[in-house]
């Protein structure tokens, strides 16, 4: 009962995410201003996607680890 009232949402986020590894060409100051609780739209994947990790070093590209997600899940990030 608890797990469903409380873990329902991540539960099915869960069942339904795939994570995805994709390079960007991030400046400088696009990595300092990049949000990590926030959801990105990767037009050229075309889904919906949630960060979960970014690897950076000035003048080359940032790969970040992400979890594809479907645009109709509700998706509250407590930090």
């Amino acid at each position: 009962m608890l797990k469903s009232v409380f873990y329902g949402d991540i539960e099915n986020l869960i069942n339904r995410m795939s994570s995805v590894t994709a390079t960007f060409n991030l400046s400088p100051i696009d990595f300092a201003q990049f949000d990590l609780y926030s959801t990105i739209y990767v037009k050229q994947l075309g889904s919906l996607f949630m960060p979960i990790s970014v690897t950076y070093t000035a003048g080359e590209f940032a790969t970040v680890e992400m979890l594809r997600i479907s645009p109709d899940e509700k998706i509250t990030i407590v930090s």
